[in-house]
């Protein structure tokens, strides 16, 4: 299969377009985080990849609340 028969959608198998993905691993790479995947369907292996930006902290307080910034 060539390059021009695959998709390239969140959440589905760029081969058979199934959403029926098994995440399998996880990792991180400076503001890069990616998620390993086997389709389940047709058994097509690959990674999902997410860029990373920074939202906010949340702190906690002595009696362990949560004090969002």
């Amino acid at each position: 299969m060539n390059k021009e028969n695959y998709t390239n959608e969140q959440g589905l198998c760029p081969r058979c377009k199934s959403g029926n993905l098994d995440y399998v691993s996880q990792d991180t790479d400076s503001n890069m985080l990616w998620y390993c995947y086997k389709c389940k369907d047709c058994g097509q292996e690959g990674e999902e990849w997410y860029s990373l930006t920074f939202e906010g902290h949340n702190v906690y307080d002595e009696n362990g609340e949560t004090i969002e910034l």
